[in-house]
């Protein structure tokens, strides 16, 4: 028997539309009792021995997951808590090297802990949209679909296409290394440990490209002779100076005695020469600087504590706790590090929940995650407990 719990409630998204994935369609999020979860519709019974094994065994690297029963439906609670999916991650940050080796290796272990409680590997989902990651662990967790009918080797060769998409093109040796486990992913029968191989290579591997200095063999006569014309090219630089500075103090004597026959009596010719006016330039330089952002908002902080107002000036505004990529940064402890986007589309503007641990909530109505609800002037939005007024 399945696990009764949070049954019912208020659905959060609708997920009309999304692809199914081994008969398994995302219905909605849900937050319950202080977790988050991702909640599939079985389209076929799913009644396996799979999803016994998984509630019995905590298989590392994969998703936690009950069987809950709304009713005559089944569905498949994931344990997402404190988690953001793959394809939300890229919205922010580009994919490097590091990151892809640590996916493969990841992906390499959870298939292993598969085998020992005989789940197939295959029935992992590398959908980006069903790959979590935990920011604090740094952590990937897989979402194990069982009847999955697409193999580990198909889902792969998709993922890496999502991957180089979202890559990051920085130092020449890193895009090689993603793009020969790219290149290997692509091949016929590809096994998941020769990929895990060239990645842990590519994660270790070192410059090698240092040569160490040759000794100076050479007669001990020419290196003498050498340092003799050293010194003869020093010593001709220092007379040159030397004459240079005698010449200059020459003309600045002469010029000293000329200033003093003037004060004298000399009189001195000034001659008016106008100038010609400047040409008006069409586009005149603009300091940059200067120039002020388009304020699309504002969140007025109503807090009890210290919290400060934010002025929303780019179309997809992030808040969170994380310094240097949140535009709006919350220092406190019960702010996720990203915890929900405003952004706008057309003329409207949008909130949405980045399923935070204490949640975010609009005019008291908790979002769940991957939300899209309007935001309307003077609504109230709280962030975990800071509370503000979009104005």
């Amino acid at each position: 028997m399945g696990e009764k719990f949070c049954a019912g409630g208020k659905n959060q998204e609708n997920a009309a539309g999304r692809k199914s994935v081994g008969g398994f369609k995302i219905m909605e999020y849900r937050r319950c009792q202080g977790k988050s979860y991702m909640i599939l519709k079985s389209e076929s019974a799913g009644l396996g021995y799979q999803m016994p094994m998984l509630r019995e065994n905590r298989v590392k690297g994969v998703l936690p997951v009950q069987r809950v029963y709304e009713g005559e439906e089944v569905q498949f609670w994931y344990d997402i808590s404190g988690k953001h999916d793959l394809e939300g991650y890229a919205r922010f940050h580009k994919l490097g090297r590091d990151f892809l080796g640590n996916f493969i290796l990841s992906l390499n272990r959870t298939a292993q802990n598969l085998g020992e409680y005989l789940l197939l590997e295959d029935e992992l989902c590398l959908e980006p949209d069903r790959i979590y990651l935990n920011y604090n662990e740094k952590e990937i967790s897989f979402c194990y679909i069982p009847g999955n009918k697409k193999s580990l080797e198909s889902s792969l060769g998709n993922f890496m296409e999502f991957f180089l998409k979202h890559m990051e093109h920085g130092a020449q040796q890193d895009i090689e290394i993603c793009y020969k486990i790219y290149e290997k992913s692509q091949e016929e029968h590809v096994r998941l440990s020769d990929l895990a191989e060239l990645a842990a290579q590519g994660l270790s591997r070192e410059e090698k490209n240092f040569k160490p200095e040759e000794p100076d063999i050479r007669e001990e006569c020419e290196i003498q002779q050498e340092r003799e014309e050293v010194k003869k090219r020093q010593k001709e630089r220092c007379g040159f100076i030397k004459n240079g500075f005698c010449a200059k103090k020459k003309i600045l004597s002469q010029w000293m005695m000329d200033k003093r026959n003037r004060s004298k009596g000399e009189e001195e010719q000034f001659i008016f020469e106008p100038q010609e006016p400047e040409e008006e330039v069409s586009n005149p330089t603009v300091f940059l600087g200067s120039e002020r952002k388009e304020i699309l908002g504002e969140l007025r902080y109503e807090g009890d504590g210290r919290g400060r107002n934010f002025k929303i000036d780019v179309p997809v505004f992030l808040v969170g706790s994380q310094d240097g990529e949140a535009n709006g940064v919350i220092f406190t402890s019960s702010v996720s590090r990203h915890h929900a986007l405003i952004y706008r589309e057309e003329e409207n503007y949008f909130i949405e929940d980045l399923n935070s641990t204490n949640g975010t909530y609009l005019n008291g109505e908790a979002l769940g995650y991957k939300e899209k609800v309007p935001l309307s002037k003077n609504d109230k939005v709280r962030f975990a407990d800071e509370a503000y007024r979009f104005v």
